[in-house]
């Protein structure tokens, strides 16, 4: 089961881990591109947070939005 990503604000998202810990992650922060294969995973660097009009989190990476689904964050609690 993979952690829990939810919108807090423009600079922050709020993760839950499947124990239930809490952790706030700031930006800049890394992550990485699902589709990347394992040998080669492509990182990014998230400069911003926004949620939209349906509740749907999304990256600002270089500018561009993208779905916060098409990536992973890794952090460890």
């Amino acid at each position: 089961m993979e952690n829990k990503i939810s919108y807090c604000d423009f600079n922050s998202v709020l993760v839950v881990n499947t124990e239930g810990k809490l952790r706030q992650v700031f930006t800049p922060f890394r992550v990485t591109a699902k589709n990347s294969p394992s040998i080669h995973k492509q990182i990014f660097i998230v400069s911003e947070v926004r949620s939209t009009d349906k509740d749907e989190l999304v990256f600002i990476i270089n500018d561009k939005h993208f779905f916060h689904h098409h990536f992973i964050l890794d952090i460890h609690f």
